[in-house]
């Protein structure tokens, strides 16, 4: 629940966000830029917004339904180290509580990346020309990446292992 809220947050801010830049910025923005940090690509002020907020609403009905969703696939279609073992009915509540909660974590970071990227991107569209600021952009890129490895490799530790005793010999 808490994850819940903390994406309804950030997708207030990224509200706030837009109704505080678009004012400043000019009709038409620089929304793709090349690696050198040079803008070759450009759309209205007001596309850029709204391509902007229906991602970020898009991107967090998606992650928070696909934990939900989880809980209503047959155990065939689902992909999970020892599945046998953490699907069992006695687990599945527990293993797709925890499934959820990850699915909220990823959202959470998704949207912090790309609320920070769009944040750049707005300031650098406010002084021309728009040059995007490259030390910040391959940092936040950087620590993005990295975090959703050691996202995936925890995700994959967390059902990898079976309590000693349990018989995960029958486990997919």
């Amino acid at each position: 629940m808490k994850m819940t809220l903390l994406i309804y947050l950030i997708l207030i801010l990224a509200a706030v966000q837009c109704l505080y830049y678009a004012p400043q910025l000019p009709d038409v923005v620089a929304s793709h830029f090349d690696a050198q940090n040079q803008p070759d690509g450009w759309c209205s002020k007001s596309e850029f917004i709204n391509l902007y907020l229906i991602l970020m609403g898009g991107l967090a009905i998606l992650f928070v339904m696909m934990g939900g969703l989880m809980r209503h696939l047959p155990n065939t279609v689902i992909n999970l180290p020892n599945k046998d073992y953490w699907l069992a009915p006695e687990r599945s509540e527990t293993t797709m509580n925890v499934i959820q909660r990850e699915m909220h974590l990823m959202a959470v970071f998704t949207l912090l990346f790309l609320m920070i990227v769009v944040e750049l991107i707005f300031r650098a569209n406010l002084n021309p020309p728009p040059v995007l600021p490259g030390v910040a952009f391959w940092s936040i890129l950087g620590i993005f990446m990295a975090f959703t490895v050691g996202w995936g490799i925890r995700f994959v530790v967390i059902f990898s292992s079976v309590p000693e005793g349990s018989n995960p010999s029958s486990t997919s």
